[in-house]
């Protein structure tokens, strides 16, 4: 290997292996309820020594806010289709976003 190479793990690869996540463009969030992950298999916030600090801050603001929306009503997207990657640094986002309105109350 060259000197002075840099070499990054992909965390959008391995959350699109085949074998941990059968048919993985789709979306499927109850995945997530069907098995617990480990944390070599999913890891939204890093791994290892470079884990993000905040990653408990989030899940918990995260689990907080949805649980709050859900309970107020739903949501549904504005513009149908799959949504396409873009590359944000290191890291991947939605490109344009994702826009969706809120249907409430339930």
């Amino acid at each position: 290997m060259e000197q002075g190479r840099i070499i990054l793990g992909s965390i959008y690869s391995v959350h699109h292996q085949e074998e941990i996540y059968p048919d993985s463009k789709t979306f499927r969030p109850e995945r997530f309820l069907e098995r617990q992950f480990s944390a070599t298999e999913f890891m939204p916030f890093g791994g290892g020594s470079r884990r993000c600090v905040g990653t408990a801050l989030a899940m918990a603001e995260l689990a907080i806010a949805l649980g709050t929306w859900i309970k107020q009503g739903n949501f549904a997207l504005d513009e149908p289709g799959p949504v396409q990657p873009q590359r944000r640094g290191v890291t991947l986002g939605q490109k344009g976003g994702v826009k969706m309105r809120f249907i409430g109350p339930v």
